[in-house]
C-alpha cells in the first residue's frame, strides 16, 4: 500500500535506446580491404582524386553495386551522415578518410 504522505518511491519512465555492438564505422569487409588498398597507396594527401576513380570502379565489381565514395583530409570535425545504407565503410588512413556507401 502507498504511503499516505505521497514521500515514497516514484517510478519514472525510461526511453529505449537502440544500441548495437556492431561496428558503426564500418559494416563491409570488402568495402574496407579495398578501401584501405587504395588509400595505402596515396603519397600525398592532396592527391586523393587521383585514387577515387580506381577505388570507385573496384568497389562496383568486386561487390556487384553502386556505391558513393567521398574522400577528403582528416580534419578536427568529424564526418556525420544519416541513411539507410545497407553497406558503408569508413576508413582513415595517414591524413586522408574515404567514406564509401553502397546506394541501391
Amino acid at each position: 500500500m502507498p504511503s499516505p504522505c505521497g514521500c515514497g518511491r516514484k517510478k519514472r519512465s525510461v526511453l529505449l535506446v537502440k544500441s548495437s555492438t556492431a561496428d558503426q564505422t564500418c559494416n563491409s569487409p570488402a568495402a574496407q580491404a579495398i578501401l584501405a588498398k587504395h588509400l595505402d597507396t596515396l603519397e600525398d594527401y592532396t592527391k586523393v582524386a587521383d585514387i577515387t576513380a580506381p577505388l570507385h570502379s573496384e568497389l562496383a565489381a568486386r561487390t556487384n553495386g553502386r556505391w558513393l565514395v567521398l574522400c577528403g583530409p582528416n580534419t578536427d570535425v568529424p564526418a556525420a551522415w544519416r541513411g539507410d545504407a545497407t553497406q558503408f565503410c569508413s576508413v582513415t588512413h595517414k591524413r586522408t578518410t574515404c567514406h564509401a556507401f553502397q546506394i541501391e
